[in-house]
């Protein structure tokens, strides 16, 4: 039986992508089986695979473990030049559910002749982000952001990405507006996530082969009978690739996060930002009155400035 099989497991460490080939010779009436395990802790990994044998005595198939029916599900590629599988994230309490693998089915049909295998295949780190948590600007090797920003309405820096309310109204839905409804979908390059509530709109897309990230949200949040805020964010970034938090005190907070290492970093990262921030108050007479701060851009210190990225 172990002849038949070929174990394939991946482990990216700190590579984004890993090319390899599929060689093994399948005789007649015979068929191999690869298996392929994404070790990843909380990343999934997508799978690309090229075919160059078209046959009508070589049957291929990609199978699928259906957790909910307990039944492997397959699908024939035998005629298609190429295909992408996406398998789950390695999680220790979850490994009977068997998402984490993919396998390839060969089988051939005839009695006499032979087929040498040589494929390519590759696997792509895929992070598992669905939200966009928030963006920080820090001084290197401290927690403080420091005033560097400069708004429209005023002459005096200011900081603005301290809060994370992005972050406190996905994680703490009961104090500000109600759950947060989150939906991802991934293809053979792009993660895109979205987060939809009456107060809250993101949108996300991320290529995980290029690096580059978009980001728009907005947010309208009542925080008493006379004053509400809104924030609107949109961003480019480029050469992002997040990574796992190892561990972390609440499941809520942020899952992944993504830093640079320099202020020449920061700025290369940066593509565009955009950012308005507005409290809006209800007077006694019902006149409104608006407070706003909107960015127009960074003054970068002599010390180092560290740009994080928070995801969950």
């Amino acid at each position: 039986l172990s002849r038949s099989v070929v174990n394939k497991t991946i482990v990216f460490e700190n590579k984004k992508k890993i090319e390899d080939r599929l060689k093994f010779s399948i005789e007649g009436l015979s068929i191999k089986m690869v298996q392929i395990y994404n070790y990843n802790f909380k990343q999934k990994m997508l799978t690309k695979y090229v075919k160059q044998i078209k046959d009508e005595n070589l049957k291929v198939y990609v199978c699928k473990y259906n957790a909910t029916t307990k039944l492997m599900e397959l699908t024939d590629i035998s005629q298609k030049d190429s295909v992408v599988v996406l398998a789950d994230a390695f999680e220790s309490d979850k490994i009977k559910e068997n998402q984490y693998m993919t396998y390839l089915l060969f089988i051939n049909k005839s009695m006499d002749a032979s087929f040498t295998i040589d494929d390519k295949i590759s696997f792509y780190r895929v992070p598992d982000i669905k939200y966009f948590d928030g963006i920080h600007f820090l001084n290197n090797n401290t927690t403080i952001e420091p005033a560097i920003h400069t708004i429209a309405e005023s002459e005096i820096k200011e900081v603005l990405f301290d809060d994370l309310t992005a972050m406190l109204y996905r994680a703490r839905p009961e104090y500000y507006g109600g759950p947060i409804y989150l939906n991802q979908t991934v293809t053979d390059s792009t993660v895109i996530g979205t987060g939809s509530a009456s107060h809250v709109d993101q949108n996300l897309t991320y290529n995980f082969l290029t690096g580059e990230l978009k980001v728009h949200y907005r947010s309208e949040v009542k925080y008493s009978e006379t004053a509400t805020l809104i924030q609107e964010f949109s961003g480019n970034f480029k050469d992002v690739y997040p990574e796992p938090y190892k561990s972390y005190l609440k499941p809520e907070w942020s899952r992944y996060f993504f830093k640079t290492t320099s202020t020449k970093e920061t700025r290369n990262c940066i593509q565009s930002l955009n950012f308005t921030y507005s409290w809006k108050y209800k007077k006694e007479k019902g006149e409104i009155e608006t407070v706003s701060k909107t960015y127009t851009g960074t003054n970068y210190p002599e010390s180092e400035i560290i740009l994080y990225l928070l995801f969950y």
